[in-house]
């Protein structure tokens, strides 16, 4: 059908000379049956269907190329991918677009997997699926029970993983569409290799590479090829492993697909290890190492320099392999920080999406003029985000707390190799009096340990400090109301918005004696980490922001000033009140200052601003020293 369906599409447009909507319709559906196999050619299209759609004023045309836009952005620019898919299922619900809602779920499911959100993802997927059955679309159906079986593998539910690609191929086995018959075969033979069926994964994978090879499809054939040489190195046959690895890396470095050629060089790194061809083995993982450095594939870079660590100690080349765990543990850290800042960023694009989507409701309920509705629709949203935003930090938290094993990894292989070279001193200072050159070399080798032991205790204090942040600043595992120490709080918040510190900006904390006190920790961080955002945004170029907090008449305070740029007197009667911003091209809903306000409330308490234009702001938050007294309703239920 694949073939046919693309033909037809063309064949059709080719009839159609003046701009009309149905030429339209026809452009976006040939861009959504091009767009895996052939971007350039859809890259086109959407261009031409756009602006014909522009030109004709027909909405559904403009939604559908923004859903195609979406579509050819994944999976490589994600953050531009979501806002144009977003967009186009808001209005297909709304218009009852069945086929673009499905489409745009489709596409939304592994972007949000990727961010960790794994209850939308598969909420999307479902909801996909549901209406690929209604509709009778067997195809789609068929691909979307493939990105569920790639879900569950992620998950490690290899049976859940199993059925779902093998209803994806009942679903495709009958249809002309041979790229998604080999997604669901070669699914079921990942799925097959991860529960140890090896014979049963080599037959999908053989029939997957079978396809294409039919298709003379290059990329899918190295992938097919690859997946088979790495099931074979698990049957320990590995001369078959050796010949498809090579044939894979051939292709690879034919086609300049830098990144998966790196994955080839590692696996016949580890092939050569199993076969005891040292020198092979180095040889291939020094090639993925320089080629993965060059693309700046970190995550390859890392696996590359593991394995050459483990070489060297085998060959007891230990300063080599003392060189490799270090450049380990430096790249180890730079994908560290770059995962959490990438994970900060998901979750604000997430943030405003959803944030965007509320906006949408509130404006047509704007338009009808219903002003009741509209304030609650307000402090719901207003809600909703900051309840949100929590969430997904409590995920963020869990998230890194399960990364650690790599550092911690690090650590533990730093102290063998300090171990293994403290033995052989031990064991040469023993046998002999050793001469002066020889002394030297063991100065030397002392100074290795110690730096070694220097970098152990830096990844140590980086790991405990940016975890103990995180879990200070959410609390999710903890009574929401409970005694905190809110100067702790104030540290933990700077840690976590440190990244949007800019240099420029000096932050001056000034901590009075004040007592630690009951309250809704998590929720103080976020009135924290909003008014301490808001001062940054309040500050370009150079500046300072001053935290300052003391006790005064049974109130506990705390004083966020900034240099900045200050607030206009006929703005501060709105301040709090929620609204709305554009940045470029988007409206954004700003609701940090009314949720703080809220909040503040919450606790019987009170926010001031005093604000001068061009000399700065300063908010003042202060709070009962006795707040579980005055809700003892907050108290019984921290017990709880």
């Amino acid at each position: 059908m694949k073939k046919n369906t693309i033909a037809q599409l063309e064949a059709r447009l080719h009839t159609i000379k003046e701009e009309t909507p149905e030429k339209v319709d026809i452009i976006n559906e040939l861009v959504w049956e091009l767009w895996i196999t052939d971007r350039k050619k859809a890259q086109k299209l959407v261009e031409q269907g756009s602006a014909m759609a522009e030109n004709l004023q027909y909405e559904k045309g403009k939604i559908r190329a923004l859903l195609n836009r979406g579509a050819l952005h994944f999976p490589n620019e994600v953050e531009k991918a979501l806002p144009y898919l977003s967009e186009a299922l808001a209005w297909c619900e709304e218009n009852n677009d069945r086929h673009g809602e499905g489409h745009a779920n489709i596409i939304i499911a592994p972007i949000v997997w990727g961010f960790g959100d794994f209850d939308r993802a598969l909420a999307s997927a479902n909801r996909a699926l549901q209406i690929y059955q209604e509709l009778q679309d067997g195809k789609w159906e068929g691909m979307t029970y493939t990105f569920l079986g790639s879900f569950y593998r992620d998950l490690k539910e290899y049976e859940k993983s199993l059925e779902s690609y093998r209803q994806g191929f009942e679903k495709l086995k009958d249809i002309d569409y041979p790229l998604g018959k080999s997604r669901s075969l070669n699914g079921l033979g990942n799925a097959h290799h991860f529960m140890g069926n090896y014979e049963k994964a080599l037959d999908y994978q053989q029939q997957a590479l079978a396809i294409h090879r039919s298709m003379k499809y290059k990329r899918g054939e190295s992938r097919s090829l690859n997946s088979i040489g790495r099931t074979y190195q698990k049957l320990a046959q590995y001369d078959e492993a050796l010949a498809y690895h090579q044939e894979s890396l051939a292709i690879r470095e034919e086609l300049s697909y830098s990144a998966a050629a790196a994955t080839t060089l590692l696996d016949l790194g580890e092939l050569f290890s199993h076969t005891a061809k040292l020198d092979k083995a180095l040889e291939m993982n020094e090639r993925a190492l320089a080629l993965s450095e060059e693309i700046k594939a970190w995550p390859k870079v890392a696996q590359a320099h593991a394995a050459l660590a483990a070489l060297h100690e085998q060959l007891e080349n230990f300063d080599k392999a003392l060189h490799h765990h270090k450049a380990l543990h430096k790249v180890e850290n730079t994908i560290f920080r770059e995962s959490v800042d990438q994970r900060l960023k998901n979750m604000q694009t997430v943030y405003e999406l959803e944030a965007s989507r509320k906006e949408a409701e509130i404006y047509r309920l704007r338009n009808v003029e219903l002003k009741e509705t509209l304030a609650k629709l307000h402090a719901t949203q207003a809600q909703i985000v900051q309840s949100g935003k929590m969430v997904a930090l409590g995920n963020l938290a869990a998230g890194i707390a399960h990364e650690i094993n790599t550092p911690i990894g690090a650590i533990k292989s730093g102290n063998d190799i300090s171990n293994r070279i403290a033995d052989k001193l031990s064991g040469v200072l023993e046998s002999f009096d050793p001469p002066e050159a020889v002394a030297k070399q063991f100065q030397k080798s002392i100074k290795i340990l110690q730096q070694n032991s220097e970098n152990n205790n830096t990844a140590a204090d980086r790991i405990i400090r940016i975890i103990d942040s995180l879990k200070n600043f959410t609390r999710l595992d903890e009574a929401p109301f409970q005694k905190a120490d809110l100067h702790a709080g104030i540290d933990s918040t700077l840690t976590l918005i440190g990244h949007e510190i800019p240099e420029a900006i000096t932050v001056r904390k000034e901590y009075g004696e004040i007592p630690e006190i009951y309250v809704y920790s998590n929720e103080m961080n976020q009135v924290f980490m909003n008014l301490l955002l808001n001062a940054i945004q309040a500050t370009p170029g150079e500046g300072s922001i001053a935290i300052r907090t003391y006790l005064a008449d049974g109130n506990i305070c705390i004083e966020v000033s900034d240099s900045g740029k200050g607030i206009p007197a006929e703005r501060l009667a709105t301040l709090f009140e929620p609204g709305f911003n554009r940045d470029h091209a988007r409206v954004k809903m700003t609701t940090g200052l009314y949720t703080s306000l809220n909040i503040i409330n919450k606790h019987q308490g009170k926010i001031d601003v005093a604000s001068t234009v061009g000399m700065g702001s300063t908010f003042t938050i202060s709070i009962p020293e006795n707040l579980q007294e005055l809700l003892p309703d907050a108290m019984d239920d921290g017990k709880h």
